[in-house]
């Protein structure tokens, strides 16, 4: 039986894509008729040829930001007819959509298998472009996981092969993706100037809706540079966009980045707004970790708005969605937040959160994580006056710094933190040591 039929579609599709992928074969499909099962048949009734498979593909890839799970059975039933006919550039589309549908539903692993048999197939039939396009799906799961060096190596190599093909808009995603790095490493103006150049690029190769994602981006960067007019003005040209190509995802994700705007301008009911547009139209998908990080912002909404309870409500929420996820980096947040939470009427449990974070930083390539979460520790301690074990949390952050893994621009400030301590613990030698380097530091730090 077609396993086409397993999975419901939740809203009608426009008719204009059926057009683009059936037209001039004799089929007329209706909005009213986009189910599965009516699908199914059409999709199936046709010859079986490449060009069936390129349509099962093309189709998929429409279906993926907001119906995933459909577009991995779609997907699935093209890998089948692409082995059968021998069809290569085919099968390498087929597992990237596959892994693609694997990371929006919280497959991690099964993601990375897809991935790496579609590699193998490039690999072994010279498919450039599409070993490209599988290149910049990997790094994109790489960016999940916050390992930045492996996402960057992947984005790297994509962009080479998209430069020496002529692929301006496989240079555009390239560019795009880096510009995610850079965002990730707070390098916010870098991060930019990358997206600016992929709307561009996206808007001349007529890619309307990969420009939105770009809108999206610029706008992001901009609220984290403090610029909430520019940030408005792109987040409100991204809906436009998203609103009419019916793309819930897209619309989504920019909901949630616009209540991060309008949380940093203390506008709390807006913040609140937004996320209940962003919470309906990401769990309709569903997209769990849109989901999670949207009630990671609504966490912070109420947090600041100091109702501790819908706080940590929102975070317990978070943390159930991301834990099956893995997405690590994301884990840690959550717990950090949980501790602000449980730190004035939770002490034990603030600590227990704190711990778990550090904990985790050890397996991920993201240090200023685990500065973060060792720096919050220090705190916890030094509250509690446990001057030793502040300083060895306070030890891992200057040892950070000097092994160039943080920028110290960033965490001098440790320094000044570890001479109080020495204070305390009454070591003036090592106390006027660390105040010589905050004193060394501290200047080339201020802007």
């Amino acid at each position: 039986m077609c396993r086409l039929q397993q999975v419901a579609i939740t809203k009608p599709v426009l008719c204009g894509l059926f057009t683009a992928l059936f037209g001039g074969i004799g089929i007329s499909v209706s909005a009213q008729q986009a189910y599965p099962d009516s699908l199914s048949k059409v999709l199936l009734s046709l010859p079986e040829n490449p060009r069936k498979v390129d349509r099962l593909n093309a189709y998929a890839s429409l279906l993926l930001r907001n119906q995933p799970a459909f577009a991995q059975n779609l997907a699935e039933e093209s890998l089948m007819l692409a082995e059968e006919m021998g069809y290569h550039e085919g099968m390498a589309e087929a597992h990237r959509l596959m892994g693609s549908s694997d990371v929006a539903l919280g497959f991690v692993d099964d993601a990375f298998s897809n991935y790496n048999l579609g590699m193998q197939v490039c690999s072994q039939y010279g498919l450039l472009l599409p070993k490209a396009a599988m290149l910049r799906a990997i790094g994109n799961l790489f960016m999940d996981q916050n390992d930045l060096t492996s996402a960057v190596r992947n984005y790297e190599q994509s962009l080479a092969i998209c430069r020496t093909s002529g692929d301006s808009l496989g240079v555009a995603k390239c560019l795009n993706n880096l510009g995610s790095v850079y965002s990730s490493k707070g390098e916010y103006s870098a991060s930019v100037r990358y997206f600016i150049t992929a709307s561009d690029l996206f808007r001349l190769n007529e890619q309307e809706n990969l420009a939105a994602t770009a809108y999206d981006n610029i706008g992001n960067g901009y609220t984290q540079l403090g610029d909430f007019r520019k940030a408005t003005l792109f987040f409100e040209r991204a809906i436009k966009v998203f609103e009419k190509n019916d793309d819930m995802r897209g619309l989504g994700l920019t909901y949630r980045n616009m209540a991060s705007c309008a949380l940093a301008q203390k506008q709390y009911d807006a913040a609140l707004g937004f996320i209940s547009h962003a919470l309906t139209l990401l769990r309709e998908i569903p997209l769990y970790s849109g989901v999670a990080s949207s009630l990671g912002t609504e966490g912070d909404t109420y947090l600041a708005l100091k109702s501790p309870k819908l706080a940590e409500a929102a975070y317990e929420e978070s943390l159930t969605l991301l834990e099956p996820l893995g997405i690590t980096p994301a884990i840690i947040e959550v717990y950090l937040r949980l501790a602000l939470v449980y730190e004035a009427t939770d002490p034990d449990k603030s600590l227990e959160c704190l711990q778990k974070a550090t904990g985790l930083t050890q397996s991920i390539e993201d240090q200023a994580l685990a500065a973060q979460s060792n720096r919050a520790l220090a705190a916890h301690f030094m509250e509690r006056h446990l001057y030793d074990r502040a300083l060895t949390h306070i030890t891992v952050c200057t040892t950070l710094i000097e092994q160039g893994k943080i920028p110290a621009k960033n965490w001098y400030g440790m320094y000044e933190l570890a001479s109080r301590v020495y204070v305390k613990l009454k070591q003036p030698e090592n106390a006027a040591t660390a105040k010589g380097k905050f004193d060394a530091l501290a200047p080339s730090a201020k802007p």
